[in-house]
């Protein structure tokens, strides 16, 4: 729920889009998303439109379909840091990790048993 769909390296943890580990993972990863299953199912065939715009029944339509109804939707935030994190030492790929989580969700959201939330301002829909 990201736009933009591609090349969004905050998307990703790890190296991408002309970014190495160290930048990837030195940067905070902010990302918004679906809270239930209606939502998906109401999103899911707008966002494979939006990236195959070739196959969407109204090609022309498809990136625009895709914004106006992410503007509809509910969505959580969550801000993902990366506390440290160890390559290995042949291939640099990343072997383990240690992150801390900032999430917010609507007050009417059902948590997992176990969070313990705290009250605060949700950030409005940027789309």
């Amino acid at each position: 729920m990201n736009p933009p769909l591609r090349f969004n390296g905050l998307q990703i943890l790890g190296p991408s889009y002309g970014e190495d580990t160290k930048a990837s993972l030195g940067q905070p990863h902010e990302m918004r998303f679906l809270l239930n299953q209606a939502d998906y199912d109401r999103i899911s065939p707008l966002v494979t439109n939006a990236l195959w715009p070739y196959s969407a029944p109204h090609p022309d339509l498809a990136a625009d379909e895709y914004v106006t109804a992410l503007k509809t939707i509910s969505t959580g935030w969550l801000k993902l840091t990366v506390l440290s994190y160890r390559p290995d030492s042949t291939t640099g790929e990343v072997t383990s990790m240690k992150f801390g989580v900032q999430i917010k969700v609507p007050r009417d959201f059902v948590l997992a048993p176990g969070l313990k939330p705290e009250p605060t301002v949700c950030p409005s829909n940027p789309n």
